[in-house]
């Protein structure tokens, strides 16, 4: 399967059906590394939309570059690393939130996450956030900010299965 997406700069979202006619695809299966790494020589690129972005890539270990991607505009991270069961780690450090009004299942399954920064994160009193880290069975450490207010409009399903498998967070 694809392991390996090399993104160029300009690239708008990630879908398995349009990305191998157009970018470079790398059958890494039996390489150590599955990587996804966005690679761009302007300061940025702006996807048309992170919803579902990384959706399904149950054999991604790592992705680089998240610092190029732009998220100042975005609206929806719904399902961004969804299923995602062999992600370890997450640099979401420049992630820009002020936007974003649903951030249902972004982490859902992330299984193998075990220490998650949104420190730099900031929810809107409106978003959704539904299932937010469901099934993050190792997460055990989570880092947030005073941007991310849990004092209002909290659904009781964001916190589902999070640390089962390696404590409580």
């Amino acid at each position: 399967g694809i392991t390996h997406v090399c993104i160029n700069e300009g690239y708008s979202g990630i879908n398995l059906d349009d990305v191998a006619p157009v970018y470079a695809v790398v059958d890494l299966s039996n390489a150590s590394d599955h990587v996804v790494k966005f690679v761009t020589t302007a300061d940025s690129f702006t996807p048309q939309t992170c919803h579902s972005m990384f959706y399904g890539f149950t054999n991604l270990r790592t992705i680089t570059g998240l610092e190029y991607l732009e998220t100042a505009n975005e609206t929806s991270m719904k399902n961004m690393f969804r299923d995602c069961y062999s992600l370890t780690s997450l640099d979401l450090s420049h992630f820009d939130t002020h936007n974003v009004t649903n951030f249902g299942d972004m982490f859902h399954n992330c299984r193998a996450i075990t220490s998650l920064d949104l420190s730099t994160f900031v929810r809107s009193s409106n978003a959704n956030m539904s299932n937010m880290f469901d099934n993050c069975l190792y997460l055990s450490t989570l880092s947030l900010g005073a941007g991310m207010d849990f004092s209002y409009n909290v659904d009781s399903t964001i916190f589902t299965r999070v640390g089962y498998a390696g404590g409580d967070v």
